[in-house]
């Protein structure tokens, strides 16, 4: 942890040599060697916090997709007890959070199949109506 006096020290070193540091930095990314070197340091950084990345980007893209966190997604899957809204089979794969297109409010989780089911049909009943009895007509 750093004291707050190098804290101060450190605030007081970047103001009097801000335009220095900004020309280095700028000459140092544009390096082909400084690039190559970031890479590398980024991706050991990925492979050694893989775990605590996923779970950042899984929680950030459900909060920015759908507006619910990542307790709420579990929550839901609790619920659901880990099955498909419509099907009811267990999920398989990663289920699919089902939403209204033109109000954005999350319905329940889906599996892929049935999700896409609804999405082919634009969530549209009448379609969906036609395919129950298109599929009773050649049960027979």
């Amino acid at each position: 942890m750093i004291s707050q006096k190098q804290k101060e020290s450190n605030k007081k070193y970047w103001a009097t040599h801000k335009e220095i540091l900004n020309i280095k930095s700028k000459i140092n990314k544009q390096s082909p060697i400084f690039r190559e070197k970031q890479k590398e340091s980024n991706k050991k950084y990925y492979f050694k916090n893989i775990d605590k990345i996923k779970v950042y980007n899984k929680k950030n893209w459900l909060k920015r997709q759908y507006g619910i966190t990542l307790d709420q997604y579990n929550q839901m899957l609790t619920v659901q007890d880990n099955r498909c809204a419509i099907c009811n089979n267990p999920f398989t794969k990663r289920p699919c959070v089902d939403h209204n297109h033109l109000t954005g409010k999350v319905r329940q989780l889906l599996c892929v199949k049935c999700n896409s089911v609804l999405g082919f049909s634009e969530d549209n009943i009448l379609i969906l109506q036609n395919a129950i009895r298109y599929l009773e007509k050649w049960r027979k």
